[in-house]
């Protein structure tokens, strides 16, 4: 029997929950930077650095490479898949970048 709240003792979900909280809660002030006014909604909200979705899976894998060790096939999944997270957010970024330029 695991207890009342079996999540609370995975490793992986609470490093992926921490990370994604954490990620979320710097958008406020990485959004109250650049724009200069509090801006409440980015704390739910998608888009704009840190980005809470390569936060999460990078935490995952550290935490999969932490508690499996890093010579299994778990880790070596939930690696490539924060991996590819983290090349599509730069994609996603540099397709950005580019059309902003090339429509001023």
């Amino acid at each position: 029997m695991a207890g009342p709240f079996p999540l609370s003792t995975n490793l992986p979900f609470v490093a992926a929950a921490l990370a994604f909280s954490i990620a979320q809660f710097l958008k406020l002030f990485t959004t109250q930077y650049k724009e200069k006014r509090w801006n409440y909604k980015r704390l739910v909200g998608s888009g704009v650095m840190p980005s809470s979705q390569s936060a999460t899976g990078a935490a995952v894998a550290v935490a999969i490479g932490l508690q499996e060790r890093t010579g299994g096939s778990l880790f070596a999944l939930a690696t490539i898949l924060a991996s590819v997270n983290l090349e599509r957010f730069n994609m996603i970024s540099h397709w950005i970048t580019n059309s902003t330029i090339c429509w001023k």
